[in-house]
């Protein structure tokens, strides 16, 4: 398969344009996660899209994987930006779910007083009547 993914980021060189891991992953016929799973993989497409910045390639822009020095690198930048995100649900589901409880809360708040002024009503009623 590495093969094959090193053909697509020549064809793609070939043709001008910075090999990208959606356009690779299209030509080989494989999902990107694979792409992005696979370290040797990971490293053609990283390689052929730094090669492409530094030739000019017709794109001519640097994104995020070349930002790192290498694999490695951009492995640690992942599994850090990833525990960001993690923290960050967290503490979004649990804002979800204080305001979740608080809404409930209002909403048995709101009903009480009706109930209690519709017994206080029927109350009058049977003292009237």
């Amino acid at each position: 398969m590495k093969a094959r993914v090193q053909a697509a980021v020549n064809d793609l060189a070939a043709e001008g344009k910075t090999p990208s891991f959606y356009q690779v992953a299209q030509r080989v016929g494989v999902a990107r996660s694979t792409l992005y799973r696979r370290a040797d993989l990971k490293a053609v497409v990283v390689q052929g899209r730094r090669a492409a910045a530094d030739g000019g390639g017709a794109a001519g822009r640097a994104g995020p994987a070349e930002s790192c020095g290498d694999v490695g690198a951009c492995a640690a930048d992942d599994r850090a930006e990833r525990a960001a995100l993690e923290a960050a649900l967290e503490a979004l589901q649990k804002e979800r779910d204080a305001l979740a409880w608080r809404l409930a809360l209002r909403q048995r708040l709101d009903d009480r007083p009706r109930f209690v002024y519709a017994v206080c009503r029927l109350g009058d009623a049977a003292l009237i009547g």
